[in-house]
């Protein structure tokens, strides 16, 4: 029987899901996904994969996203980096994905769950 040396594991979340969270908050309460999703041109399905982050957004599509939802991309990264450095402070990591490449599903579901927990828990202090 081999022993696995005991390492502490740290949460970890991709940054496809933090950028999904932001596009998510921008759009909620104001449009539904459909909306923004013709004013991307993607199906909502597309459009609820981002928010997800289950699917990486291309740049022409987050420009177009960022219009429709009365922002700039800038404001958008921005605060995608504000929601990194903040869940990094608090020992999480931040995974980056290839391009064009799905998140491995469990970490999708593990990071998305985690992240809204502890982005509730930040939001609430603001």
């Amino acid at each position: 029987m081999s022993s696995v040396p005991n390492q502490q594991v740290r949460p970890a979340v991709a940054y496809s899901v933090l950028l999904g969270r932001v596009l998510e908050e921008l759009r909620d309460k104001r449009f539904t996904q459909a909306q923004v999703a013709q004013a991307v041109g993607v199906t909502q399905a597309t459009w609820s994969r981002y928010e997800k982050g289950t699917l990486s957004i291309n740049v022409d599509e987050l420009l177009l996203a960022a219009r429709a939802l009365g922002t700039s991309v800038t404001n958008i990264l921005n605060f995608t980096d504000q929601r990194c450095a903040e869940l990094q402070a608090r020992g999480v990591t931040v995974v980056l994905q290839p391009r064009n490449k799905e998140i491995d599903s469990g970490l999708a579901l593990v990071g998305a769950a985690g992240l809204g927990l502890l982005l509730g828990a930040i939001l609430k202090k603001s």
